[in-house]
């Protein structure tokens, strides 16, 4: 498998996977060939199969969220990321943390950047979105299920004071009939505590009932 050859077939690919280099070449050294490649700078390893080329090759613009569905599936953007996302903290994250129903939790380190994973149970396993970016999709928490999940992997220490060290703004695009919808649905008596004082704190937010 000679560079060329194999970058024409996949210069225009967000990431590339062995198994489908496999289908595209007969050549049983691949992975071989791959970190002949990310020594010389041309590739990155995301995870054991799968590559992103080199900034400098790359005529597709990196898309976190999709990135980060990719390494660990199912899984969606959630927690201090998705809080981030949707402007409700005023923090740079610069880990992508996501959920997922993967029994393991996980960490991604790589030069694109950090991916974690925490696991949550399958049936907590909603309130999220699709995004997308240049046919590349990615999965977000909806705002209320990232505060959610946040206060469950939080567990039991959810005091007021860490509530306003959270630094929560833009309260307005929280739509409170929805968080307590989600927090009912949820079901989880700590979390249920922890959304009374959160609204408490910020009664004033859009769709209050």
């Amino acid at each position: 498998m000679k560079w060329d050859d194999f970058y024409e077939k996949v210069q225009n690919l967000p990431i590339i996977e062995s198994r489908i280099l496999r289908l595209l070449f007969n050549n049983g050294n691949i992975e071989l060939q791959l970190n002949r490649w990310i020594k010389r700078n041309k590739i990155i390893l995301l995870k054991r199969g799968y590559y992103i080329l080199e900034k400098k090759y790359r005529k597709t613009d990196i898309f976190e969220p999709y990135i980060a569905s990719v390494l660990k599936s199912p899984s969606y953007i959630s927690l201090e990321k998705a809080l981030e996302m949707h402007h409700l903290i005023p923090d740079i994250i610069f880990s992508v943390t996501s959920v997922t129903t993967k029994k393991r939790p996980a960490e991604f380190v790589n030069s694109i950047g950090r991916f974690k994973y925490s696991s949550i149970k399958k049936e907590y396993f909603w309130g999220y979105q699709t995004i997308e970016f240049e046919g590349q999709k990615g999965y977000l928490a909806d705002p209320e299920k990232a505060l959610l999940d946040l206060f469950y992997f939080k567990r039991k220490k959810i005091s007021t004071e860490y509530i306003l060290s959270l630094r929560l703004q833009n309260i307005e695009l929280l739509d409170f009939k929805k968080l307590k919808r989600y927090v009912e649905k949820l079901d989880v008596l700590f979390v249920k505590r922890a959304v009374s004082k959160l609204r408490n704190l910020y009664s004033g937010g859009k769709n209050e009932g």
